[in-house]
């Protein structure tokens, strides 16, 4: 499964925190859930975001994967992210 971001959503940074707004909703970002967003500049698969951040903290990829999987439906949940291709 690929994913990408849904174009009505956008981070800004409101009083020092990363704020995901769109669909007249707002949800804060920590700093991981910040490099997930911009690790999805363009279709991803939960497999690639997983292994660029495994890079970005220098851990192993099966450390992360379950971790990005969860984090990755919960923004599809949202409608931050939508599907590719099905």
């Amino acid at each position: 499964m690929l994913v990408k971001k849904n174009i009505a959503f956008r981070v800004r940074k409101i009083s020092g925190k990363n704020i995901l707004i769109g669909g007249y909703k707002a949800y804060e970002l920590n700093e991981t859930g910040l490099l997930i967003w911009e690790f999805i500049s363009s279709p991803k698969s939960i497999e690639e975001i997983a292994e660029s951040l495994s890079k970005e903290y220098e851990i192993n990829v099966s450390e992360v994967i379950n971790d990005v999987n969860e984090y990755v439906n919960y923004l599809l949940s949202v409608d931050a992210l939508v599907k590719v291709g099905e």
